[in-house]
Parts: structure tokens; C-alpha cells; sequence
């Protein structure tokens, strides 16, 4: 069977299986990119026995990877969320307003906005894919095409001139 007819056959399937998993619009997007690898690795994939069974895999995977980066999203902010409530609560036993909080909270976050942007290009967009969008060193590497120690050596660099700038020991 050629990559069409595989296409034609499983794709509705294929939607209706990673629905399972997520939601209607990221479940067409998984497949979408699921066949699309497919078609990219055509060539080589002459040599798997079971095209079907691999396209079903490859949906589960990829709808159970979305499904943990949104666990750790979700994480990431509640324990934020957390942290600035503690914090809020332990400036208000202070005695401090309630508005010069805002104004410290929003002017420590412009700096550290602004230390961010000052960041090198590169070392700014692998903190932000790591801190931000929540990926692991791993999928940024695949993602910007370079070597995982490339990542780390950035991650590295960028907290540093992160701590630096902001007077974070």
C-alpha cells in the first residue's frame, strides 16, 4: 500500500484514536504530524513490518507526551502560584500595602523580563523553551537542531547571567 491509500485509510482512525487522549483539534494535529513523519521517512520505513500498528503507536506516544508537558505546565503554575501567595501573605503580616506589593511585584518582574531579553539569542531561547514552555533538554535540542550539551552548556550560561543581573545568589 502506498503512503495515499495508507493515508486515506487510517487518517480519520487515527483522529478518532488520539481523541482518546485529547481534545479534537490536538488530536488532528498529532496525526497530522504523525503522518507527515510517515511521508519525510518514507524511505526507510520500508522496513517496518506493521505500518498501521506504528502509526498507532506513534499517535499514542505523541498524545502522551503533549499530556505530560501539560501536567508540567499546570505544575509549574501552582506551585508559582503558591509561591507568590506566600510570599504575598508574609509581606502583608509586614504591614506593607497591599499596593506598593503590586508595584515591588511588578517592577521585580520587569527586571526580571528585562534580563531575560538582554540574554544572548540563543542562551534566551533555551531558557525560555525550558522555563516557560516547559520542554526538556532533550526535545529543545531536537527542536533547535543542536546537542544536548549544547542545551545544558546554554541553560548554564543563562541562569548565571540571570543571577548575576537580578543579585540572586
Amino acid at each position: 500500500m502506498n503512503f495515499t491509500e495508507f493515508y486515506k485509510t487510517n487518517f480519520s482512525r487515527l483522529v478518532s484514536y488520539a481523541q482518546m487522549y485529547l481534545g479534537n483539534d490536538d488530536a488532528m494535529d498529532v496525526v497530522q504530524d504523525v503522518m507527515t513523519s510517515l511521508l519525510e521517512k518514507q524511505s526507510i520505513m520500508t522496513f517496518v513490518d506493521d505500518m498501521k500498528s506504528y502509526a498507532y503507536t506513534s499517535v499514542k506516544h505523541r498524545c502522551l507526551d503533549i499530556l505530560k508537558h501539560e501536567t508540567y505546565k499546570h505544575e509549574y503554575c501552582r506551585r508559582t502560584l503558591m509561591a507568590m501567595r506566600a510570599s504575598l501573605e508574609m509581606e502583608m503580616q509586614s504591614n506593607q500595602s497591599p499596593v506598593s506589593l503590586h508595584l515591588e511585584f511588578k517592577e521585580t518582574e520587569h527586571h526580571a523580563n528585562q534580563a531575560v531579553l538582554e540574554l544572548p539569542r540563543r542562551c534566551r531561547e533555551v531558557f525560555l523553551l525550558s522555563r516557560v514552555d516547559g520542554l526538556r533538554y532533550k526535545e529543545i535540542a531536537d527542536r533547535m537542531n543542536i546537542s544536548q550539551n549544547t542545551v545544558e552548556c546554554q541553560m548554564t550560561i543563562a541562569l548565571q547571567k540571570l543571577r548575576a543581573r537580578l543579585n540572586v545568589s
